[in-house]
């Protein structure tokens, strides 16, 4: 468990440039700050120096009632809270100078300086705004950035939401005021849940606020240093650095200055990898299919979990603090601890405690590896840096050569025949078709409301999960509870996760729970419906967005075709009045269209659409310089591309009318897997990439590739995976930055200019012009105009291929024939039009043409 001590020290640690938010924000008394000076700012040439540690004293000691009482009940000697937190540029004592060196440690790493240009004056460095590392990344370094002047964008300084994420030209000159930041921090501050209950819980919902307050406020200011790490963390690191630095020294016995300043061993990078991530999200269903929507979104939340989790049993195991965890996601998952031997034996035992419920629940779809690796202080110094975190990665990489131990796992399953009871009405879950049905979610009302069924716990969890996804957004976390505690028994877990774990959906703060130490989390999911993030408790980011049923869809007639009897017509109204979760058959129905008689016209079909960022690890180990790679900026990078797909895009997919029928299956970390009408997955795959290059300040080294499949809404969610995993490694091995549908994979550019094209055919085919059978002809004539192409590339033409040559003239006589137009000026506008455009995209005109003939179909 973690002691009060090492939370009160990482707290102080996190705190100790709180000054910089809050200098000059509020009114102290002249006496105050002449009176407290010489306590807290060093002297250099005369001068003090750090004036910000003098306003994180002042803060704390005159804002004493918006922190937990029992920070000022504690005292070592001078080591009060307030001291620990305010000292780092004085330190005098032990504990202090933990601090200050794990202060300087991150600064050393994250303030490289420029080369060229004049250093920000210390006058200015309020009007100094946060740099992109986003804008600087470029594995192949074809732009230096040798002053500041060299950057083209900023971000504001603004509380982040998901709606300011984005970067700024800086010719705009944000004028935003650190007083109004400072404000709004105060009034967040006052409203914290749980400040006389629980400090671990407290010090993660003072990480939020203090994440969105600080996430765009620049750690550095002054002189000629790179402004592109944020304060937040610059915080967060220098908590993690002090609080193993500290338990290191005060499990050694070694808590004495010389020490604590020594270059010795004292650091363990613990990382944390989840395999077989997809095979478990996307493993397919038995007979019973009713639920997979739920389950598979249930299955996607469970991956989130699953990696929050292990890292916070490492840290309650080890007693490190929440801040000790520097990255969690996209499955992985970077812990910084003591070098102790004692930490080590925890983490082999962890991972076998994890590993084993892993393979009782998974059958060994999905494992949990977990490396090791030791360092110095001088490991996290620049030019140090990128060295030892290939290291990391080298031996997380280890970890996945040798996933289970073939001693320990490998063949038959102990008793795995007489955990089935053919007393059940299925004796092996129909749900999953791999697990034995389990008595005690037998007939479950949560799975089976008019009938009668069996399933096994996982999956009647995994169900829970996705059915209380889409109408809560306050999550529980209890450790080592007992179930005749909670309330609602559709709303916690049957299987706790590694059998030890709780989650629970919840309205109330559940004070007492955390008065016990049994809530180790408590957090909101969502954000606002403006974007803005909650702030009485943690805010986390994991949820995706699901559309849901509304008003509107009980006229909507498109959602009842095909439907035969009357009683299948009053359960989809019965569910439009609950605001259920759409089904991914109407996902499907709403791209269809009304048409000519009264009719619908299109194809009922879902688009799917998998993306990631192209060439990630190259990116994270080549792209910045060498003495610019450091942990601050690796913790800040993978916190920018994570906002994107877990903070932006479910929130852009909420608010937009265009696109709120799209479901995340899941979204975070550098991917994202989307499901909806196949129309709408096309417009905002062009949509969420330009997005994206806006994000990264239009880095042309920077970029994503994906794929698009369109299939039935009743296929199997293997198979659908598959097939865009396929679409998705055309796209990769076809150049990246690409997009494959139809199976042509075009660059997004080209992407976005065939796109633009439907407009004009439907145009011709409202006039009249064309008619659906000339376009059909069209599609051959593009087909011998792509071959032609790669006959051209060729030393020689094969004399049966020649004919391809031929289709510039047969579209002359096929518009000629066919265009539906007296005036012949408009035909021989037409002809060649389509010979421009044909002759400029040759295959990949296939996009918009079949766009455009799926939507003139005739539904049945």
């Amino acid at each position: 468990m973690v002691k009060d001590d090492t939370l009160i020290l990482s707290l102080a640690a996190f705190c100790h440039d709180l000054g910089k938010l809050v200098q000059d924000c509020f009114k102290i008394e002249q006496s105050y700050l002449e009176s407290n000076q010489s306590l807290y700012q060093p002297v250099y040439n005369g001068q003090y120096k750090y004036r910000h540690a003098l306003w994180t004293a002042a803060f704390i000691d005159l804002h004493k009632n918006l922190f937990p009482k029992m920070l000022f009940d504690r005292e070592w000697g001078e080591d009060n809270f307030l001291n620990l937190a305010a000292m780092h540029h004085k330190p005098e004592s032990p504990k202090q100078w933990v601090i200050s060196v794990a202060d300087r440690l991150s600064s050393g790493q994250d303030r490289d300086v420029f080369l060229e240009g004049k250093g920000i004056a210390i006058k200015d460095f309020k009007s100094t705004r946060l740099v992109p590392i986003l804008e600087q990344l470029s594995p192949q370094q074809k732009k230096v950035f040798e002053s500041l002047n060299d950057f083209e964008w900023e971000y504001e300084l603004a509380p982040m939401s998901a709606t300011n994420i984005f970067p700024i030209k800086r010719e705009k000159k944000d004028k935003n005021s650190y007083k109004s930041l400072y404000e709004n921090f105060h009034n967040a501050l006052s409203g914290l849940a749980h400040k006389n209950e629980s400090l671990l819980l407290w010090m993660q919902h003072f990480e939020s606020i203090w994440k969105k307050y600080t996430f765009f406020v620049p750690a550095a200011r002054v002189g000629k240093v790179i402004p592109d790490v944020s304060l937040y963390h610059h915080s967060k690191t220098s908590a993690a650095l002090a609080t193993a630095i500290y338990l290191y020294h005060v499990t050694t016995d070694s808590l004495i200055e010389k020490d604590i300043k020594a270059d010795s061993e004292k650091f363990l990078v613990i990382a944390g990898d989840f395999f077989g991530i997809q095979k478990f999200i996307f493993s397919r269903a038995g007979e019973e299919v009713h639920h997979r929507s739920k389950i598979l979104r249930g299955r996607s939340f469970a991956v989130s979990l699953f990696c929050e989790l292990a890292a916070d049993l490492l840290c309650q195991e080890i007693g490190l603090s929440p801040y000790s965890v520097l990255l969690n996601s996209a499955g992985k998952f970077y812990i910084l601890a003591p070098n102790l031997d004692e930490v080590v034996e925890k983490i082999y035992e962890i991972e076998e405690k994890i590993n084993n419920w892993l393979i009782k629940m998974t059958y060994g779809e999905a494992s949990l590896g977990i490396s090791f690796t030791k360092g110095r202080a001088s490991s996290f110094e620049k030019n140090n840096f990128k060295d030892f975190w290939q290291e990391v990665q080298s031996n997380l990489q280890q970890k996945k050569a040798s996933r289970f131990s073939p001693v320990k796992y490998c063949g038959v399953f102990d008793k795995y025949l007489d955990s089935f009871s053919n007393d059940l009405d299925s004796p092996i879950c129909p749900l999953c078709g791999k697990r034995p049905s389990s008595v005690i979610v037998e007939n479950d009302d949560l799975i089976y409301k008019q009938k009668k069924g069996s399933a096994c716990t996982f999956c009647r969890d995994h169900i829970m999960l996705g059915t209380n996804l889409v109408k809560n957004d306050k999550i529980a976390i209890l450790y080592k509870v007992e179930e005749n505690r909670l309330q609602n028994k559709n709303k916690y877990l049957k299987e706790p996760i590694f059998g030890e774990y709780q989650i629970a959906f919840v309205q109330g703060k559940m004070n007492e729970f955390a008065k016990e130490g049994v809530l180790r989390k408590l957090w909101q999911v969502n954000v606002t419906e403006t974007g803005e993030i909650p702030e009485e408790i943690t805010f986390m980011p994991l949820n995706g967005y699901v559309p849901v049923y509304t008003k509107e869809d009980e006229y909507d007639d498109r959602l009842i075709l095909g439907k035969k009897s009357e009683k299948t017509s009053e359960d989809l109204i019965d569910a439009i009045k609950e605001k259920a979760p759409k089904t991914l058959a109407h996902l499907a129905l709403s791209s269809l269209e009304k048409g000519e008689e009264d009719k619908w016209f299109g194809v009922d079909a879902l688009g799917v659409l998998k993306a990631d960022v192209d060439d990630l690890a190259l990116l994270f180990a080549c792209g910045l310089p060498k003495e610019r790679f450091t942990i601050s900026r690796l913790y800040a990078l993978s916190s920018q591309f994570n906002n994107f797909f877990a903070f932006y895009l479910p929130y852009v997919l909420r608010s937009s009318r265009n696109f709120n029928s799209i479901y995340t299956v899941f979204a975070g970390g550098d991917d994202l897997f989307l499901l909806g009408p196949w129309d709408k997955i096309i417009d905002f795959a062009d949509f969420i990439y330009d997005k994206f290059n806006h994000y990264v300040c239009e880095n042309k080294e920077v970029h994503f590739s994906a794929g698009i499949s369109f299939v039935r809404a009743n296929m199997p969610v293997d198979i659908f995976a598959q097939y865009v995993e396929e679409n998705l490694e055309l796209a990769k091995n076809g150049g990246k930055n690409s997009v494959t549908m139809f199976k042509r994979v075009v660059g997004w550019k080209q992407f976005e200019e065939v796109l633009n094209l439907r407009g004009e055919i439907k145009h011709l085919l409202s006039l009249k012009y064309l008619t659906k059978a000339t376009l059909y002809k069209l599609n051959e004539l593009i087909e011998m105009a792509e071959k032609e192409k790669k006959l051209m590339q060729k030393a020689k033409i094969n004399i049966k291929d020649i004919h391809n040559l031929k289709w510039r003239a047969l579209l002359s006589y096929v518009l000629a024939r066919n265009v539906r137009a007296d005036d012949k000026e408009v035909v021989e506008n037409i002809v060649l039009r389509f010979a421009q455009i044909i002759e400029q995209y040759r295959g990949d005109l296939i996009i918009p043409l079949w766009y455009v003939l799926y939507k003139q179909r005739r539904y049945n």
